[in-house]
């Protein structure tokens, strides 16, 4: 008896964990996370943008270096609330703004992977930034105008399949980070969103029906298994690494709720008033700063 209980929590610890190496894949954590010819997880991949560059940072389980000290409630407080164990605020170059959305039960599971990667004793490598882009204090003023916290709640007026790959799109994959334009404050532009990212090096194309012209549910989906266009060519280097470590490693069901959703966007060329679905809990409280 006391072996069949024990050998059915380890079932469901390893099911955690799996689940979570799918939604580290899907986030593209490895990618942002891993510098190149690095060790996976360690850091010191460079983002570039137009306010300097960005260094991921160490993931392993390093307590000097990475998140080996750090707590579920850190964990959950930093994708979440875009928050530092410390409490200071981080840099919005981290896609909290679309992490928070993720369930309590997908952020368990992603911690329970996490918590599997070896130490690696890596150095986090310092931001290039310009100026008082790099003062966090204002961070705090960012957050308050363009940052929502909290988990995907379903449109009460879509059917499930939509919501489930609005959640995805939205939470995890954050596509919306590299197919909307931003302002001049690195903000996405919600009125324009998915109509196609400016960031460098790669800027990502408009997801809306204005950039898919012609393609069709199902070869969105296949796309996202193999990186065959409907034309015959294949994703380039950032989109084909996203599929080849992140959408290709999920259900087909979950890739056919995200063709669902990305089909239904409506066509956006210019600014739009329309926006997407928002993270559940609003704005934070001055306490949240």
């Amino acid at each position: 008896m006391l072996w069949w209980l024990f050998s059915g929590w380890l079932c469901a610890a390893a099911q955690d964990v799996q689940q979570g190496e799918t939604l580290a894949a899907l986030s593209g954590c490895g990618s942002c996370h891993t510098a190149p010819e690095g060790e996976p997880f360690a850091g010191g991949h460079a983002i570039q943008t137009s306010f300097g560059t960005f260094y991921g940072t160490n993931l392993s389980q390093s307590v000097t270096h990475g998140v080996g000290d750090w707590t579920y409630k850190d964990f959950e407080r930093a994708m979440r609330r875009g928050r530092s164990p410390q409490g200071g605020p981080y840099f919005p170059a981290f896609p909290y703004p679309s992490f928070t959305q993720l369930t309590d039960a997908d952020l368990r599971d992603l911690w329970a992977y996490l918590q599997t990667l070896p130490a690696v004793e890596r150095p986090n490598q310092p931001h290039e930034l310009h100026g008082l882009t790099g003062n966090r204090f204002l961070v705090r003023f960012w957050k308050l105008m363009y940052f929502n916290s909290g988990a995907y709640r379903d449109d009460k007026h879509q059917d499930d399949a939509w919501n489930r790959g609005a959640y995805r799109v939205n939470g995890p994959a954050h596509c919306g980070e590299c197919h909307t334009p931003r302002n001049g404050l690195g903000a996405m532009k919600r009125g324009q969103w998915m109509a196609g990212g400016d960031l460098p090096p790669e800027k990502g194309p408009n997801l809306t029906p204005t950039g898919l012209v012609g393609w069709s549910e199902s070869e969105l989906a296949s796309y996202l298994e193999d990186g065959q266009d409907p034309e015959g060519d294949y994703a380039g280097s950032g989109m084909g690494r996203v599929i080849r470590e992140g959408t290709s490693q999920i259900s087909a069901e979950d890739r056919a709720a995200i063709a669902t959703y990305i089909a239904g966007l409506p066509a956006r060329g210019d600014a739009s008033e329309e926006k997407p679905p928002e993270a559940g809990e609003g704005k934070e409280s001055w306490e949240d700063w």
